[in-house]
């Protein structure tokens, strides 16, 4: 589809003269029903996609900005399943809530890894420790002031009366592909740091040191046998 038709179209700017109408509607009727119905596909896209982030903004915030969004990028795919990829950056500029875009960045991750080939949990070989050399790119980290997860699980549900004193608290996951299935794992605020910046710089060596204890290595070489191994 071309881009800047469609442009067009979003921004009703389109000669509604192009556009046959159907039995009893005119070209302009029919162009409000495309119209509408194209608005009502990316809406729901961008709802299938993000229906944390909704349940953290609420109806009315989100589907401000979800209409704001779209008329701003429009889709440049024949397929839904792309759309909205930069809808959290779009919210980081556009929503002063930092947990917001986070929630966002969370989803978009969480449904890239699901769309992903299985990926085998791999033995770390002692050589693999000693070289400390890992590609953690596949591995996603999130720290926040709210419960991602929490919030995540009960999207579709809602937050129950009962879970509400839990959403307000600090944590810290890495996100992965295990199998076929999406893992998600809460850290500790060491594992997090040391996790992060293997992540960033790759190397053991590199990673400032953090006061790790013994029950900590478990859980990070847990992570680090779903990464690359240099």
């Amino acid at each position: 589809m071309d881009h800047n038709w469609q442009k067009q179209f979003v921004l009703k700017t389109i000669d509604s003269k192009l556009i046959k109408g159907a039995r009893s509607l005119s070209s302009e009727e029919a162009l409000l029903v495309y119209y509408q119905d194209y608005q009502a596909r990316m809406l729901e896209a961008l709802g299938k996609n993000y229906e944390a982030t909704w349940v953290m903004l609420g109806d009315e915030e989100f589907f401000q900005l979800a209409n704001d969004f779209i008329e701003k990028f429009p889709s440049k795919h024949f397929s839904l399943n792309q759309f909205g990829e930069n809808f959290p950056e779009f919210l980081a500029i556009n929503c002063d809530d930092s947990d917001i875009f986070l929630m966002s960045d969370y989803e978009r991750n969480f449904w890239k890894l699901f769309h992903q080939d299985a990926n085998e949990k791999k033995i770390l070989k002692q050589e693999d420790i000693e070289k400390g050399l890992f590609d953690l790119s596949q591995i996603y980290f999130f720290e926040s002031n709210v419960d991602l997860q929490l919030i995540f699980k009960n999207r579709e549900s809602g937050i129950s009366e009962d879970l509400k004193p839990f959403i307000n608290e600090s944590k810290r996951y890495a996100l992965y592909k295990m199998n076929n299935i999406v893992k998600v794992l809460e850290l500790n605020l060491n594992q997090f740091h040391f996790l992060k910046e293997l992540k960033d710089l790759k190397s053991f060596l590199k990673v400032k040191p953090i006061p790790l204890k013994e029950e900590d290595w478990p859980i990070i070489f847990e992570v680090l046998s779903f990464s690359k191994t240099h």
